[in-house]
């Protein structure tokens, strides 16, 4: 299977912080890299066909801009078009959903018939 990666930079700090990757490991992994600020690049077009989208750690920032269709980068406006186009797409969001805006957003997406949440346990 064939994989595109775009990372935002609260995922960089993230990787950084919580793994012992590093970008570059990370962009090894993928076949495709997109920047973030390329709002123009392949992922933000529904002529550019994929099975789906994973948004993994998905912050509640991006859960908010996704939810509401706010697309400023290049993973909000990918995930705006698999929404559009009715792809699989899966979310997991970080720790934080104890807010009433938090799991409000998640219910939204939850009512999507092809939309699947699945929450991270806090351990």
């Amino acid at each position: 299977m064939e994989t595109h990666l775009i990372v935002t930079k609260g995922a960089e700090m993230t990787l950084e912080q919580e793994t012992d990757y590093t970008l570059e490991q990370l962009y090894a992994l993928a076949d495709e890299v997109h920047d973030n600020y390329n709002i123009g690049a392949g992922p933000a077009s529904g002529s550019y066909r994929t099975m789906g989208m994973i948004v993994i750690p998905c912050s509640m920032k991006t859960l908010a801009g996704i939810v509401s269709g706010y697309s400023d980068n290049l993973v909000l406006r990918a995930a705006d078009i698999t929404l559009k186009e009715r792809r699989k797409k899966i979310s997991l969001p970080e720790n934080g959903l104890s807010r009433y805006g938090n799991l409000s957003n998640n219910r939204c997406l939850c009512w999507q018939e092809y939309i699947m949440i699945i929450w991270k346990r806090n351990s």
